[in-house]
């Protein structure tokens, strides 16, 4: 689970750069890595979250309806966690 909501954070940070290049020097990993990570997670999950250009990447409506659920799991996540603690 731990890798899973490491690997949601890395495709939010993709949507707030709007450029894997840009996420991937905010989180300290190489862009061919971070483009790994999305290209599996979209082949895992079988829908397009971005359309790629060479002005960079949007969400396609699919992409953010996704994003949005990821968002609340994100924060939801360490909730969670707190919860199951106590």
């Amino acid at each position: 689970t731990a890798m899973r909501i490491n690997q949601l954070r890395q495709i939010l940070e993709i949507e707030k750069c709007r450029s894997i290049s840009q996420a991937a020097r905010n989180l300290y990993i190489s862009q061919p890595s971070l483009s790994i990570v999305l290209n599996d997670f979209e082949k895992e999950i079988g829908v397009q979250l971005f359309t790629r250009s060479n002005t960079g990447i949007r969400p396609t409506p699919d992409g953010e309806r996704l994003l949005s659920m990821m968002h609340e799991v994100i924060w939801c996540a360490p909730r969670q966690v707190d919860s199951e603690i106590k």
